[in-house]
Parts: C-alpha cells; sequence; structure tokens
C-alpha cells in the first residue's frame, strides 16, 4: 500500500543561520513518501543561497516580501500531498514527527489536523522547554493557547482550502486564528502526548514580543469568538469557562503593566460570569492570591509591583 504524500513546506525570511537544520529535519525524516518545498519570502540575508545549496532534494521558490502567510498560502498551492506540516524556517522537526504523525491518521481516518505539543528552545541560553497536552479535550488545550505552534501541527490539504487557508492579515496568532475557524468548521484534531519538533525562541524581534499588547489583544478576540460559538451551540462546560477565566487573569497580569483598561476590562468580564473567581496557577502565588482576595485585582497588581 503507497502511504500518502506528506508535503513538508517552509516559508523563509531572513533564516540564514537556522534555514540548513530546518530543511535537514525535513530531509531526514523518517517518514519517505514526502515532498519538501521552500517559499523565500524576499530574504536579503543570504538564506537563498543556503536553499539553493540543497539542489534537487528539495522545490523552491523565490519572492518579493509579502509576508509570511502569504509564503505559506503559496506553499499550499505548490503542494502536492494530501497532508502538509508547516515548517518554520528557526524551527526543526524531530525525525518521527511525520511517521508518528501520520500513523495517528492511520488510525482516525476522518481527522483534520494531528497536533504534538513543541519542544521549546531557548536559543540564548540552550534552556528547553516541553509542552504537553494533559488530555484529549481539544477547546481546554486552545484556551491553555501555548500548546499549539505552526510548526507542531500535521494538516489536512483539503481542510485548508475548505476554510480558507492562512489569513493574510493577521499580524499575530496566525496558527492560532487558523485552528479556530477549523474548530469552528468542526474539523476533527487528533493530539498527541509525543513532541515531535522544536520552536526556537531566537531573539526579541517577533511581532509578539515587540507588542505585547497587540498579541494579547488578538489572543483575547480569538477566546471571545470561541466563547461566543460555544455559548450559540450548546452549555459551555464548565471546565472550559474556567479555562477561559484563568486565560483572562492571565492576560489582565500580564498587560497590566502596558494598558490598565485594558487588563481591568478582562477581570470585569470575568466577573460578570463568575462573581465568585479565585484566581490559581503559577500566575498567582500566596501573597498574590491573598491581596487579590482581600483587596483586589489593582491593589493586588501594586502589592505585586512592590515585592518585585
Amino acid at each position: 500500500m503507497v502511504r500518502p504524500l506528506v508535503s513538508i513546506v517552509i516559508p523563509c525570511h531572513n533564516a540564514r543561520q537556522w534555514i540548513s537544520q530546518c530543511i535537514r529535519s525535513a530531509i531526514d525524516q523518517a517518514y519517505v513518501h514526502k515532498e519538501i518545498i521552500v517559499v523565500d519570502d524576499g530574504s536579503t540575508d543570504g538564506s537563498q543561497d543556503v536553499i539553493r545549496s540543497f539542489g534537487d532534494r528539495i522545490r523552491s521558490e523565490f519572492a518579493p516580501n509579502r509576508g509570511s502567510n502569504f509564503a505559506r498560502n503559496r506553499l499550499l498551492e505548490l503542494s502536492r500531498g494530501s497532508w502538509l506540516s508547516f515548517l518554520d524556517a528557526d524551527d526543526y522537526l524531530l525525525p518521527e514527527k511525520i511517521e508518528r504523525q501520520m500513523e495517528a491518521v492511520e488510525r482516525n481516518k476522518d481527522v483534520a489536523v494531528v497536533s504534538s505539543p513543541p519542544i521549546e528552545f531557548i536559543e540564548k541560553t540552550g534552556e528547553t522547554y516541553r509542552q504537553t497536552f494533559e488530555d484529549d479535550d481539544l477547546l481546554a488545550n486552545y484556551i491553555g493557547w501555548e500548546r499549539f505552534s505552526t510548526t507542531a501541527c500535521l494538516w489536512r490539504r483539503e481542510a485548508l482550502i475548505e476554510v480558507g487557508g492562512w489569513n493574510q492579515n493577521q499580524p499575530v496568532c496566525q496558527e492560532h486564528e487558523l485552528i479556530l475557524r477549523l474548530i469552528l468548521a468542526g474539523k476533527k484534531f487528533k493530539l498527541l502526548k509525543e513532541p515531535l519538533s522544536v520552536y526556537r525562541r531566537a531573539n526579541n524581534e517577533s511581532i509578539s514580543r515587540r507588542s505585547p499588547m497587540r498579541t494579547l489583544s488578538h489572543q483575547m478576540a480569538l477566546l471571545n469568538k470561541l466563547e461566543s460559538f460555544l455559548v450559540a451551540s450548546g452549555p459551555l462546560q464548565n471546565n472550559h469557562r474556567r479555562a477561559l477565566e484563568q486565560a483572562r487573569f492571565e492576560a489582565a497580569r500580564t498587560s497590566y503593566a502596558h494598558d490598565r483598561e485594558f487588563a481591568e476590562n478582562l477581570i470585569r468580564h470575568i466577573y460578570k460570569t463568575n462573581s465568585f473567581f479565585h484566581p490559581r496557577g503559577r500566575a498567582a502565588p500566596l501573597l498574590y492570591r491573598v491581596a487579590f482576595e482581600l483587596l483586589g485585582f489593582k491593589a493586588a497588581e501594586n502589592v505585586a509591583a512592590v515585592v518585585r
């Protein structure tokens, strides 16, 4: 039996120091029936020379700079596989990534996306952090946010086309925006607990790190859209409501130093549906929780600022 063709597709923009490792990780995949396509999005740092050095082991296209989601959609057009693995040029795959995910596809014929949590690699320090899906609850894991990344997923080509591909007007949270459209379209996901790719945190130049409020506002907008869908389509389960509350609380903590009105609105949003909300998790250490319960959010933030 001939197994399905998988297209490993790589958008690249000014990633000369990483693109070779990235492409090699695609070539070294244990899954044999694959193609590798690179679209260079107007690099000016010599990335194109590295890409060309791989010769006919890959297909490549060189285009003017129009943005990462434009490049991803071009890769979708160029791909011939029924399944796609998008691989950002500064990330890389572990050798069994495609094989393990295609095994999951073969066991779950109606699945549209297979996702494995990434390993986060902090290049500056050499530290690694392993994410995990704690259970099979897609919605709770989506609300938890960090367990999904572009590189971590295997995507059914026809499902991507059906929902319109990547949103070229989405500046941040790009994979989460696409995943939400697939969820709203009723597409099936399979979550694997085994990390199979490495997400590299190389610098602080990404949009999400330069503009944390921009990222948080888009994140909260996507979660609001999901919540509205869940309320309209049936009762919002308690575990999902608690996860939404916690996500908003953590976003409020992060945003308070940048935009207090935004942060306070998030806390008000929580209390609209749960007047007995209690903060938890790493974002709420004991002293903070006590201040929050006795004095409220703003006072707890002031206490936290003094402690810092």
